[in-house]
């Protein structure tokens, strides 16, 4: 197996040095000219985003909003080669600053962060391709470059589930998905896809066994009884086929909402509270970040950092209960 994955390794990389150099040398509407000193961000970002499309990637819409954003920043001709410090200072600016949306309003904050966060995306990969020899937005000392905004990830306590549970719901598979998804954090895609395969059964319980949708990595999960409790009743000869079979994304959000009203919740609901609710339950009842972060599949366990700060505020909260009381 291991020859088998170097000589499989070997071929993947001379089929993409060959493919780099076709697409270098090739003169057709969204490839590469031949000189690297020649391309245009534009032409770049084209191909970039055909790639990305190609790979299965869900950025497809950012980059093209980006190649847009650019060509009225800088014009449709600017070069990779001719971007420096202050281009990037200027583009920066322009998203927070000057560029609105169609309706005529400043950009929101996180947008304009994807937005940064895209372009400088698509430069670490012309640096990877020798287009450039380093990322322009590299230069930027911290201050200079937009950070992500502290996101407000809405989630459910303890009673709200509780509350969840002991009312019925207008759709039986609907809560169902959504209350094990509470208990194991599994995204809305996840479910979607989770078969009977992916449930393994043995002497220590339950787990699942999948590759996730988002992050296409490996994802050992283990189920309380309390999650497996949620899963419908297996029956014989149902391996390949889903464990649950959900309307569209809308229709199952709208559901959730009369739901959450019915059991007297006011929060805005959507599947994805259901994720947030168990990273933000795991924490609170003293899991460490490191589990968490592999029990929500995270690729990076700054990912799962946020909740450790929702955590937190729930903490200074809780300590400054005590003032009222002297």
């Amino acid at each position: 197996t291991r020859r088998q994955n170097h000589a499989t390794l070997a071929a993947a990389l001379a089929a993409k040095a060959q493919r780099t150099i076709d697409l270098l040398g090739t003169r057709c509407p969204g490839a590469l000219p031949p000189q690297p000193a020649q391309t245009t961000l534009g032409q770049w970002l084209a191909v970039y985003c055909k790639r990305q499309a190609g790979a299965g990637r869900k950025d497809r819409r950012i980059i093209e909003a980006v190649a847009h954003i650019v060509e009225l920043y800088a014009g449709p001709r600017i070069s990779l080669a001719a971007m420096g410090r202050r281009f990037c200072q200027g583009y920066i600016d322009f998203l927070l600053t000057r560029y609105h949306t169609h309706a005529g309003r400043p950009l929101a904050r996180n947008t304009a962060y994807n937005y940064y966060r895209a372009l400088n995306t698509a430069l670490n990969a012309a640096v990877r391709e020798g287009l450039i020899h380093d990322n322009p937005f590299g230069r930027l000392c911290a201050a200079e470059k937009i950070r992500r905004p502290d996101s407000q990830r809405p989630y459910l306590v303890i009673d709200e589930i509780k509350a969840l549970i002991a009312t019925p719901a207008p759709s039986d598979e609907v809560k169902r998905a959504f209350l094990l998804a509470c208990f194991c954090g599994l995204r809305i895609s996840d479910i979607r896809q989770l078969t009977w395969d992916n449930i393994v059964r043995d002497s220590r319980g339950s787990h699942i066994d999948m590759v996730t949708q988002k992050t296409h990595v490996p994802l050992y999960l283990p189920l309380s009884a309390q999650a497996a409790k949620w899963l419908p009743a297996p029956r014989d000869g149902m391996g390949s086929t889903h464990v649950f079979v959900l309307p569209s994304s809308p229709h199952v959000n709208s559901l959730l909402r009369a739901w959450a009203a019915r059991a007297g919740i006011a929060k805005h609901i959507s599947f994805h509270v259901s994720r947030h609710s168990f990273a933000t339950l795991m924490l609170t009842l003293g899991a460490d970040l490191y589990t968490t972060s592999k029990l929500l599949g995270h690729t990076d366990v700054r990912m799962t950092q946020t909740y450790a700060r929702i955590v937190n505020e729930k903490k200074v909260r809780a300590v400054n209960l005590v003032d009222g009381l002297f």
